[in-house]
C-alpha cells in the first residue's frame, strides 16, 4: 500500500501510551478504515485520511436525524457503562497468576471486547460526526446534545479505569508470564500478542526499529506498519499536508468572546501534569491537546482556553459554558504551535487565534 494512496489527511487526535496491538486488532472497527497513525517521541498522532472526515460528518447526521436516535444512543452508552464498571470489580479481585494461560487467555480478550464496544459508542460522538448539529438552533436537540456531552465524560471516566487494569494487572501479569518487557508490550501488534500466548516473543531489533517511530495506515481493509525510512516518508508526507499558519489558528466556538494574554501549555503527555496544573498561573489562557477533569483547577484559573481536539460535546465546550470562558476547540495544531509566554489574542466568537 503505497503512501502515494493517501491524497489528504484530517487531524483526528494526539493519544499518549495508545498500544500498537490495539490499533491493529481488526475487531475494532472505531480505528477502521480511513486512518493513519504516526508514532514519534511517545506521542501517537491520529489522523483521517482521503475524506474520511466528510464521510464520518454525514454517517453522523445521519445516525442521529432518525427519529429515536438520542434515545437509543443513551441506551447503549448506560449499557456499556453500567457493564465496564462490573468489568473492573471483577478484575479486581481476581489474581491472574491463578488462572491457566488458557483462561487468563480468555480474560485478556473479554477486556478487548469490551473496550472495543465501547469505543465503537463512544466514536458515534466523535467531533466529526456531529458537526452538522453546530449551531443547531432547536432547544430540544440542543439539550440532548448537553446530556450526550456528560454520558461522554462518564464514558471516558469508566474506560479509563478498564485501561487502568488492562495496563495495569495485566500487563503486570503478561511480564511475569511471558517474559516480555513491559515497555516492549506496547509495541507488538495485534498478531504478535496472539504469538505471544503460544510464547513467542517479538526480537528486540524488530520491537527498537518500532520505538523509534512508525506509521500504521488503515485503508481499504487492510492494515500497513510502515518503521525506517519509510516511517520517515510517511511523517514527511503528513507534515507537508498539515502545513499550518503559524500565526493563526482556526477553530470551533464553545464558548464567545475576546481575550488577549500570555499562553501556558499543558500536555498531557508528562507524569508532572498534576503539579503543571497547580501551578498554572491565573489569568494565562490554557493551551491543551483536550482539556479533561484532571485540568479543571487550570480551566477555572484561565482567562481562555483553546484545545487541539474537540467539538460541540467535548468536555471543555462543556466546562467553558458552565465558567463562562472564551474557549476554541479543535484547532488541530494548538500544542504544536503555540509556545509557553506567547501573546496571543483569542476571538472565540470568530473561533480564530491570532499571535501577536
Amino acid at each position: 500500500m503505497p503512501l502515494s494512496q493517501i491524497k489528504s489527511v484530517e487531524f483526528w487526535a494526539r493519544e499518549y501510551r495508545l498500544p500498537l496491538f490495539w490499533l491493529t486488532d481488526r475487531r475494532h472497527l472505531s480505528m477502521g478504515d480511513g486512518a493513519f497513525f504516526l508514532y514519534k517521541d511517545s506521542v501517537v498522532h491520529c489522523y483521517y485520511i482521503n475524506q474520511r472526515a466528510a464521510k464520518d460528518n454525514k454517517r453522523g447526521w445521519r445516525y442521529f436525524s432518525k427519529p429515536d436516535s438520542f434515545r437509543n444512543y443513551f441506551a447503549k452508552a448506560e449499557e456499556i457503562e453500567r457493564e465496564m464498571r462490573r468489568t473492573e470489580k471483577v478484575f479486581k479481585n481476581c489474581d491472574l497468576k491463578l488462572l491457566s494461560d488458557k483462561v487468563f487467555r480468555q480474560k485478556y480478550e473479554e477486556l478487548l471486547t469490551l473496550i472495543g464496544r465501547f469505543s465503537e459508542v463512544y466514536v458515534r460522538t466523535e467531533a466529526e460526526k456531529m458537526k452538522k448539529f453546530e449551531g443547531i438552533s432547536d432547544s430540544e436537540i440542543k439539550r440532548a446534545l448537553f446530556k450526550i456531552g456528560k454520558m461522554r465524560l462518564k464514558l471516558r471516566k469508566s474506560v479509563e479505569a478498564i485501561f487502568h487494569v488492562f495496563l495495569g494487572k495485566v500487563l503486570k501479569e503478561i511480564v511475569r508470564r511471558f517474559g516480555v518487557k513491559a515497555n516492549d508490550w506496547f509495541f507488538y501488534d495485534h498478531q504478535d500478542t496472539q504469538n505471544l500466548f503460544r510464547y513467542k516473543l517479538v526480537s528486540p531489533k524488530v520491537i527498537a526499529q518500532r520505538q523509534k517511530g512508525y506509521a500504521l495506515i488503515k485503508l481499504n481493509g487492510r492494515n500497513e506498519l510502515l518503521v525506517g525510512n519509510d516511517f520517515r516518508k510517511a511523517w514527511q508526507l503528513v507534515k507537508s499536508l498539515t502545513r499550518a499558519s503559524k500565526k493563526e489558528l482556526q477553530g470551533q466556538t464553545a464558548y464567545p468572546g475576546v481575550v488577549k494574554g500570555r499562553v501556558e501549555l499543558i500536555r498531557h503527555n508528562t507524569r508532572s501534569l498534576t503539579d503543571k496544573v497547580k501551578r498554572f498561573k491565573k489569568g494565562n489562557i490554557l493551551v491543551t491537546e483536550m482539556t479533561t477533569p484532571a485540568t479543571i483547577i487550570a480551566c477555572k484559573k484561565a482567562s481562555a482556553i483553546i484545545t487541539d481536539e474537540g467539538g460541540v460535546l467535548c468536555h471543555a465546550a462543556i466546562i467553558s459554558r458552565e465558567f463562562k470562558k472564551p474557549c476554541i476547540v479543535g484547532t488541530k495544531q494548538a500544542t504544536q504551535t503555540l509556545k509557553d509566554g506567547d501573546l496571543i489574542e483569542v476571538d472565540a466568537t470568530r473561533g480564530i487565534v491570532v499571535v501577536e
